[in-house]
Formats: structure tokens, C-alpha cells, sequence
């Protein structure tokens, strides 16, 4: 139910911004750059667009986004995003990424990788106000029944996964409220600082490609996603 609504508000939202968009972008074609209302137009577009991202969000917990699935190199899309993702880190925060060499591919909708990819980046980031590390992983696993190494809340059956993590050394999270992460509008982040949605929409997506997420947390230590997604099988037979 709060998936329709989302849905419903953010298709009607989208189709006003888009003429938000239209007049912005012809005003700003009718000044000049030196105009003093120039830049407030370029800040009116750019909060646009911002909004505009956020409805796409929207639409993707909705599930009224659908998925193109191919065959996918994860390690491909990390370094993608890695080159994006770098940019928006300030100087006390390093980057380290650990990329299997032989990682197997799965079926994914390369966009929405990238959306997991950047969501939890920028979420270890945050996590981060003092500096720290992100680690960025990939590796192959095989999961057997009962084995030590699956994580517990694991439901997906025995077989081989291509797993992605990503973790910090940042503030960390208390039990509570890693009981509650994935539940839509909630964050732990202040007031304005975050809509509580991007773990949601992970899950949905994660969910929606047959694969599984954990996260494992400590205060004042960091915290770990590991998301594990099934090989593409007619690559891994071929």
C-alpha cells in the first residue's frame, strides 16, 4: 500500500517538475551568464533535478520502474561508480577497493546496480564525519546448507554467488537500529539530512534480483553490507 502511494505521488510530482524544468532551462537560455539571476536560475534547475532524482527513487521502491536484466560485470559497474563516488569524498576519507579477478557475472539491471553501489557509498560516507576508511569488495562464494560462513538470516537456497561489500570505520549502528534499516522513512541521519528510503529501495532491488543483503554493525567500529547476488548460470555452464 505504501508502495502504490509513493508511486501514485511521485509520477504526479515528476510531471510538475518537468515543467519546472522546461521554464527554467528557457530563462536560462535568455540570459546572459554575467545576469545576476543566472546562477539563482542554474541553483533552481540543479534543486530541480535533485527532486527529480528523488521521484526516480520513488518510483523504484514502487517497483513502476522496470528492471532490464543482462548479463553483468559487477567489478565493471563498481569502477564506474567508484570515479563518481570519489568526488563527493572529502580529504579525511579513504577509498579502498578489493575486486575479485575472477568474479563471476549475474543477471542485473545496470542501473540499478549503480543505484546500490552509489546509495551505500554515500551512506558510509556519512557514516564518516571524522574521516575513516570505505572498502569497497567483491569475491565469489559458495553457500552450502548449515555452513558457519552463511550469514544468519540468510533464505536463499545453497549455491554459488558473486557478493558485493561495502563497510566503514564510522560511527556504527546500535541493535535497534539495524532492526529497523530496511523499513521505508527510516534513517539515522538528522532531520533533512536524509528521506529514510535509500536502504529501503536497496532492499527492493536486491529483493527483485533474487539476491540477499546482511549488515553486520558495531558502535564506533563501522558497519558492513554484504549483498550477495546468483551467478548468471548460462555464463557459469558455457
Amino acid at each position: 500500500a505504501i508502495g502504490n502511494l509513493a508511486g501514485g505521488i511521485a509520477h504526479d510530482f515528476n510531471n510538475l517538475l518537468q515543467i519546472i524544468h522546461g521554464y527554467t532551462e528557457i530563462m536560462i537560455m535568455k540570459k546572459d551568464k554575467t545576469h545576476p539571476d543566472y546562477q539563482k536560475l542554474i541553483e533552481v534547475k540543479q534543486t530541480a533535478q535533485r527532486a527529480t532524482d528523488l521521484t526516480k527513487q520513488l518510483l523504484t521502491f514502487s517497483r513502476k520502474v522496470e528492471s532490464v536484466m543482462k548479463p553483468a560485470d559487477l567489478n565493471h559497474e563498481i569502477r564506474q561508480i567508484h570515479k563518481l563516488l570519489e568526488r563527493t569524498l572529502p580529504h579525511v576519507i579513504n577509498m579502498e577497493l578489493k575486486l575479485s579477478d575472477d568474479l563471476h557475472s549475474i543477471n542485473a539491471d545496470k542501473s540499478q546496480l549503480g543505484q546500490i553501489i552509489m546509495n551505500l557509498g554515500v551512506n558510509a560516507r556519512d557514516a564518516m564525519p571524522n574521516g575513516g576508511t570505505m572498502r569497497i569488495e567483491t569475491r565469489n562464494e559458495v553457500i552450502e546448507e548449515k555452513s558457519p560462513e552463511t550469514p544468519e538470516d540468510f533464505r536463499l537456497g545453497p549455491g554459488i554467488y558473486a557478493v558485493l561489500s561495502i563497510s566503514d570505520t564510522g560511527i556504527g549502528m546500535t541493535r535497534d537500529s539495524m532492526d529497523h534499516i530496511f523499513e521505508p522513512f527510516y534513517t539515522t541521519k538528522e532531520v533533512g539530512k536524509g528521506t529514510g528510503l535509500g536502504l529501503a529501495i536497496i532492499y527492493g532491488i536486491v529483493t527483485s534480483h533474487n539476491g540477499h543483503i546482511s549488515c553486520t554493525s558495531e558502535v564506533g567500529k563501522g558497519t558492513t553490507f554484504d549483498i550477495y547476488f546468483p551467478v548468471f548460470q548460462k555464463l557459469l555452464n558455457a
